[in-house]
Order: C-alpha cells, then structure tokens, then sequence
C-alpha cells in the first residue's frame, strides 16, 4: 500500500522534468499592411444578384468611426455574366459597398454558369461558378416525440434521393 504514493511521486518528477516546446515565435512586423479588396457575392435561383466590396485593414490597427466608412469600396465597375453571353452591371447607391443587379432582364437559374468581373484601381478581377441543378426532396413529414417533455415537439423527416454527379446539394 505504501508504494502507490512513491510511484506517484516518481511519475510526477519525471513528467515534471519533460521539457515541452509548445510557443513558436511570431515576427509581426513580417505581416502585410496593404489594403486588399475583399469580394463576397452572391449568384443565386430567380435572385438579383449582388457583390459586396470591401478593403483590408491589418490586423493590429486602430479602429474608429471613420475607418468603418473607408472600407467600404464605392468606385469600382462590376459586371456579372451568364453563359449565353449576357452581362448585366451591377449599381451600387443606398448602401455603401453593395452592388445589386437592378436590371432584371435576366435572372440566375439552376444549372447555368455566371462570370464576375470587377474593374478597380486599374487591376481586373474575375471569377466563375455554377449554380447546381435543383434535386428537391421527394417527400418531407413531421412525427411528434413521445419522449418529449411538451406534446407539440418532434422531427422532422424527409427522403432525399442523391443524384450521382460531383457537387450536388441540398437546402433545407
């Protein structure tokens, strides 16, 4: 009986003794300060589409009131393209930074693949996607819980038939 405390004492040094190396140290001044141009855009099913563009801040600089209305992007040209040839230009007014389609001659659909382009500062910046085809579930029901502590809660369930081809979604 009395061994077990010596063995305990005996693994605590030893793992005590070890001498790990978890800091890795890190040069900040080796960070990058220049402004980037931040693109987030939406393509999406009978929806106009929109970009939203902003700058870069580094990462350690000060914020203040002004510094949030300089990062928004407001001078740039963005063109939005569907696979038959068609573009659209996308406006920007209300909200500083945001870019919708206004002109709603055509639409994204499922299947179709669309171009981005923005023209800013002299530099070209282009992107292309596709929306997936739609593959809708083919049944959804609700079941009550009969473990559930109140009489209106359950599940939902649904059967969803996945088709074989790369990139396939679901959206429930």
């Amino acid at each position: 009986m009395k061994k077990i405390p010596y063995i305990f004492l005996g693994l605590s040094l030893l793992l005590s003794s070890c001498k790990f190396e978890f800091e890795k140290e890190i040069d900040f001044s080796s960070l990058s300060s220049e402004d980037k141009l931040v693109v987030q855009g939406v393509v999406q099913d009978g929806f106009p589409a929109y970009v939203l563009l902003t700058k870069s801040q580094a990462y350690f600089s000060p914020i203040n009131a002004g510094d949030i209305d300089d990062i928004y992007v407001t001078d740039a040209t963005v063109l939005v393209s569907n696979s038959s040839g068609q573009s659209v230009e996308l406006e920007t007014g209300i909200i500083p930074g945001l870019y919708l389609q206004l002109d709603e001659s055509w639409l994204p659909s499922y299947g179709e693949s669309y171009g981005l382009t923005i023209y800013y500062n002299g530099d070209t910046i282009t992107s292309t996607t596709t929306i997936p085809n739609e593959y809708p579930m083919d049944s959804v029901w609700f079941e009550l819980d009969e473990y559930a502590p109140s009489d209106s809660l359950g599940n939902f369930w649904f059967h969803y038939t996945d088709p074989d081809t790369l990139g396939n979604t679901i959206m429930f």
